[in-house]
């Protein structure tokens, strides 16, 4: 991590949002006595992505659909065509 000038404190963590299935990281620093000319520059932060990681939302979600389905398609057979049965 690059920044323009030393942090005081370095903070990592993982940061949940709607549909993540482990959350992503998120990091927080803190900066003592930053002066006007310092505002507003750039933070670097290199970090390396999984090739799943990409994927992973978009299982989690097929997975959902397929248990709905599936679930529907059993409850099918078991109640006889469930509320709107014969």
């Amino acid at each position: 991590m690059f920044t323009p000038q030393p942090a005081l404190l370095e903070e990592r963590y993982f940061h949940h949002t709607f549909l993540d299935s482990l959350g992503r990281t998120a990091v927080k620093l803190e900066f003592e006595n930053v002066v006007d000319e310092k505002r507003g520059k750039e933070i670097v932060v290199i970090y390396e992505y999984p090739r799943f990681a990409g994927l992973r939302k978009v299982i989690v979600v097929a997975l959902g659909v397929l248990a709905v389905f599936v679930t529907r398609v059993v409850g099918g057979w078991i109640f006889e065509g469930g509320i709107g049965g014969k």
